[in-house]
């Protein structure tokens, strides 16, 4: 028998392991009818849970690629600026690019309220 190695495989043993116990179920005494309903109930229990994992991470992975375009859209947007004020070397008549220039290239210290 070779080794189980991913997750996928380990998951598919936990489908036949409770075949199996299902199987003895049927087939032994009273005295161990009990213990087997109570692995069952376990494996149930895990299997619910490995559905809910699944659930979750489809959650977090949706998640994540909403939050990678948001930023993409903002660097971007940080890009359009940056290329303005160079155009301009930062300078403008009311001050404004200088300033946008101190936010943007700031070495995250605050020194002054904006």
């Amino acid at each position: 028998m070779q080794p189980i190695t991913t997750m996928e495989q380990k998951w598919k043993l936990l489908d036949s392991v409770m075949s199996e116990v299902e199987l003895l179920q049927k087939t032994e005494n009273n005295e161990n009818v009990e213990r087997l309903n109570e692995i069952i109930k376990k494996l149930i229990r895990v299997k619910s849970l490995k559905q809910n994992i699944e659930k979750d991470e489809q959650e977090l992975k949706l998640e994540y690629v909403v939050l990678m375009r948001e930023r993409n859209l903002y660097f971007e947007k940080l890009k359009q600026i940056q290329r303005l004020g160079g155009e301009n070397n930062w300078k403008d008549k009311g001050g404004l690019l200088n300033e946008i220039n101190t936010v943007l290239f700031h070495s995250g210290k605050a020194e002054k309220n904006i």
